[in-house]
């Protein structure tokens, strides 16, 4: 589950940097949260896809903690539905069920919200 948390993590900071949106993947173990309107500096990766212990901000809890537009929250929700994947937020978690395919799957679906949100405007 860890593993597969931190591939979640660095494919899905490969991908927002691929598409140059200002989001950014982090956690640690299996878990992951995501920060929209990002301005900080990008995580690298280390050996096999495991991400290294990258924190956004320093760890600076008043940035962590800021409230994403409650219209692009929505819409991120709603896109993600939309490409088969259902997260309740900005975060999610991996578990030892989860497959290559699964993590597959989930980049794919956030490619499709990006597409989706940049239609709407909300995504630079």
């Amino acid at each position: 589950a860890n593993r597969t948390g931190a591939s979640v993590r660095s494919k899905l900071n490969d991908l927002f940097a691929a598409e140059n949106v200002p989001w950014v993947c982090y956690g640690d173990f299996s878990g992951f949260k995501l920060l929209t309107n990002y301005s900080g500096p990008r995580p690298t990766s280390g050996p096999n896809n495991i991400d290294d212990g990258f924190i956004p901000y320093g760890g600076d809890f008043a940035k962590l903690d800021a409230k994403p537009d409650p219209k692009l929250r929505h819409a991120f929700r709603q896109a993600l539905l939309l490409n088969g994947i259902d997260l309740p937020g900005l975060a999610g978690m991996a578990n030892a069920s989860h497959t290559d395919d699964d993590v597959a799957q989930t980049i794919d679906a956030f490619r499709g919200v990006i597409g989706l949100l940049r239609e709407e405007g909300l995504c630079t």
